[in-house]
């Protein structure tokens, strides 16, 4: 399963409401360099209507000069 889940984003691995906002969000902190927190309401089949207060900070990793976001959720 996790071979299956990383090296991808959320919109590759999740679908529904919720999961693009989320992943604009993460490149949008990304771009400007600066955490930053947002509340995002994702939709599932299973769960119904969830709303997360996520904490978005961005990573630099120079020895691969490769950009990620380091995300911590809550769930309201």
């Amino acid at each position: 399963m996790s071979q299956d889940i990383l090296g991808n984003t959320d919109v590759e691995i999740f679908q529904g409401v919720g999961v693009k906002e989320s992943d604009d969000f993460k490149r949008e902190v990304l771009g400007k360099g600066k955490d930053s927190k947002k509340e995002i309401t994702f939709e599932t089949e299973l769960s119904g209507s969830k709303t997360f207060l996520i904490y978005v900070e961005p990573v630099l990793t120079t020895k691969l000069v490769r950009k990620s976001v380091l995300t911590t959720w809550e769930w309201k």
